[in-house]
């Protein structure tokens, strides 16, 4: 089910860089208290993104609240595979980015996707997650995450994993499995090429953790 939002009808626009458009997607469930806040800030830190909204039936105000922030609001069952694919077949954009509502992105995050999409070799990419605070253990967790998740190929969605829609497309999305489909498409596109990392900015993953994000590569993980 798709409901019309405000910008439904907003031209697409190229991509900073390199002509690429992109469409942002992000699966949402019950999240009344974020959504309005994280889509304000991702139409400011993305401007020229399609943003996508898909809904797996929230029993608060998610929709309301969404409608008209974003470009589209679909419906759809509860799921995040199965949310991210509905939300792929209806998006416009050369570029897939799989958002969480609980994130805040780097500024030029766009220009950051665009230059590095443009090297053939690489398959696609994600961010690091950074936890909140700068005290010595948080740091150690963070490294440890990141380096132990680099050695066995494991990301989770919340990395913001993005792709060209055309590989996209050829993989066939997100393994529409209950648990690890994030896991198992970040290995799908290791498969196909370079996978780039890349530092987060400060973020706001709830209570639990943030993502922090810089608008730096890391090509080497």
């Amino acid at each position: 089910m798709i409901l019309p939002s405000a910008d439904a009808q907003r031209q697409c626009a190229a991509g900073p860089a390199t002509g690429l458009y992109a469409s942002i997607i992000v699966p949402v469930l019950n999240e009344a208290r974020l959504i309005g806040s994280f889509l304000r800030h991702l139409r400011q830190r993305a401007p020229g993104a399609e943003i996508i909204v898909v809904d797996g039936g929230s029993t608060d105000a998610t929709r309301e609240l969404a409608a008209d922030l974003c470009d589209q609001l679909i419906i759809t069952e509860c799921g995040r595979a199965i949310q991210m694919n509905a939300g792929a077949r209806i998006a416009q954009g050369d570029v897939f980015w799989f958002l969480h509502a609980d994130v805040k992105v780097p500024s030029k995050s766009l220009d950051h996707i665009a230059q590095k999409l443009t090297d053939p070799r690489v398959a696609g990419g994600f961010f690091r997650i950074r936890l909140p605070r700068n005290h010595l253990v948080y740091r150690l967790s963070d490294n440890f995450a990141h380096y132990a998740g680099g050695m066995l190929r494991i990301r989770c969605a919340d990395h913001g994993f993005f792709c060209r829609r055309q590989l996209f497309a050829t993989l066939g999305g997100f393994p529409e499995v209950p648990l690890m489909e994030d896991v198992e498409f970040f290995r799908m596109l290791h498969r196909r090429g370079r996978v780039i990392g890349g530092y987060s900015g400060r973020g706001d993953r709830r209570d639990r953790r943030h993502a922090d994000h810089r608008a730096r590569a890391d090509p080497g993980r």
